[in-house]
C-alpha cells in the first residue's frame, strides 16, 4: 500500500511509473484488503480454529495467485514482470504450505 501510495503521488519507489495514473486506487485497495485479511488470518490462527484459518489463507492465495496469472498481461504492460513472477511463485509456495497444513490437522 505505501509503495501505492508513494508511487501515485511523489513518482518514486518501483510503482513511480503510476504517478497520478487513476489505476493507482486498484493496487492500494487490493494491498489494503489482502492486509486486511492476513491480519484476520492471523488472528484467528492463534484461535482455536487453525484449520479453518488455513483453508482461508488457501483460498486466499489460490485467488491473488489465480488473478496475477489470469491478468499476466498486466504485468507484461506495467514493465514489471519480475514483481508478478516473485508474487505469484511465493502466492503458489503459500497454497501448498497451507494445504499440507489443512492436512496435517485431520478434521
Amino acid at each position: 500500500m505505501a509503495m501505492d501510495a508513494v508511487g501515485h503521488f511523489m513518482g518514486l519507489g518501483p510503482l513511480a511509473f503510476m504517478l497520478g495514473s487513476p489505476h493507482s486506487i486498484g493496487g492500494f485497495e487490493a494491498h489494503g484488503l489482502a492486509l486486511i485479511l492476513g491480519v484476520l488470518i492471523y488472528r484467528s490462527h492463534r484461535s482455536q480454529e487453525r484449520r479453518a484459518s488455513h483453508w482461508l489463507a488457501l483460498v486466499v492465495h489460490a485467488l491473488l495467485g489465480g488473478s496475477n496469472l489470469l491478468f499476466w498481461s498486466s504485468f507484461q504492460q506495467l514493465g514489471v514482470i519480475p514483481i508478478g513472477i516473485v508474487t505469484t511463485f511465493l502466492h503458489a509456495v503459500f497454497v501448498v504450505l497451507n494445504a499440507t497444513c489443512v492436512a496435517r490437522t485431520g478434521k
